[in-house]
């Protein structure tokens, strides 16, 4: 008989688990009209929603982002260099580039722009979606080392040498320091465990180094499609209400965010003032501060994402697949037509 490592076992159900999930994806494709419109909008939250748990994780360093921040050079300074491959930072240049590209605030919902995933200088104008050609990764091996690790920790069956095989090669890679299990579960992140920014629900000995793993999926998985499995899978759906943030401007005024010399932004207040910066937004009207007259930047100041735990966790059965088996019900919470044309809730 032959005697089976259970980590490797771990790692094949990992993968089996991720090859379901595409499996279900693809079921999925054959929603109605309605029901495709309605997973769309939730995936197009997801989205945002990744985008920005991804830059605060990778942001954050047991401690807020926030502080007198007077341009994005002072704001991204000293970060995980993985924050450089997500998004655009100052002196950025496209692949195969020789142009640094300036800031471009609307390039992005929450005022930074997507680095990972464009398209080559000479091809800048594919970047949509419908026009990219650039390949996505469907399953790799920063993803199977994550799962690996989360599944030992989730076990409680975590060990360093498991870390060093799994997460630190991805950390080095990036040029960070390891990850350390004993430090991880003696002094958990605040930040991360708390309601506004992280996952308040999760506890036990090791709730430090399954943070710590979260944190880590958000900073090499950032913009890969992997948000709202990972959400799904934790029970922490209410992420998607906490709020986004972009950077942090200390009040109204002119800004060379990329300290480039030349002005990116003016946030004004009464009359528009003539300046040479390339965005020039008043305050309140084209732009909204978390503090008022400072603060960060809020893109959905004037609406908030909701998550309804009864309904959420669930896609909508296909109409289709109801008509043609009278044993099915809708899922709950859910709009549904009864067999007869009328709404049955």
């Amino acid at each position: 008989m032959h005697n089976f490592d259970p980590n490797i076992i771990i790692a094949l159900i990992s993968v089996l688990i991720a090859f379901a999930s595409l499996i279900i994806a693809t079921i999925r494709n054959g929603h109605t009209d309605v029901e495709k419109q309605l997973n769309e909008a939730k995936r197009a939250a997801m989205r945002d929603t990744e985008i920005k748990m991804g830059l605060n994780a990778i942001q954050s360093d047991t401690s807020e982002i926030k502080g007198n921040m007077a341009s994005l050079k002072d704001e991204v300074a000293d970060r995980d260099p993985r924050l450089g491959q997500t998004v655009r930072l100052p002196g950025y240049k496209r692949v195969n580039g020789k142009n640094v590209v300036g800031v471009d605030f609307y390039g992005g919902v929450t005022g930074f722009q997507y680095h990972k995933f464009v398209m080559p200088e000479d091809n800048a104008s594919s970047d949509r979606l419908d026009k990219s050609y650039n390949d996505l990764p469907v399953y790799r091996m920063g993803e199977v080392y994550l799962n690996y690790a989360e599944a030992l920790a989730e076990l409680g069956a975590l060990t360093q040498p498991d870390l060093d095989k799994s997460v630190n090669l991805l950390r080095k890679r990036a040029g960070m320091p390891d990850m350390k299990l004993d430090e991880a579960n003696a002094q958990p992140d605040w930040y991360l465990a708390s309601a506004e920014y992280g996952y308040p629900n999760v506890s036990g000995p090791n709730k430090g180094i399954i943070l710590e793993i979260r944190r880590e999926r958000m900073v090499e998985l950032a913009q890969e499609s992997f948000r709202w499995a990972d959400l799904d899978r934790w029970k922490a759906g209410k992420c998607i209400e906490q709020v986004f943030h972009g950077p942090y401007f200390p009040g109204t005024g002119e800004y060379d965010l990329d300290g480039d010399g030349k002005l990116d932004l003016c946030i004004y207040t009464g009359n528009k003032p003539s300046s040479k910066a390339t965005y020039i937004m008043q305050l309140d009207k084209e732009i909204f501060l978390s503090e008022g007259t400072k603060g960060y930047y809020e893109p959905y100041h004037s609406w908030a994402h909701q998550f309804d735990e009864a309904r959420d966790y669930y896609f909508p059965i296909p109409l289709n697949d109801i008509t043609l088996n009278n044993n099915l019900t809708q899922n709950p919470g859910w709009d549904d037509i009864d067999r007869n044309g009328s709404s049955s809730n």
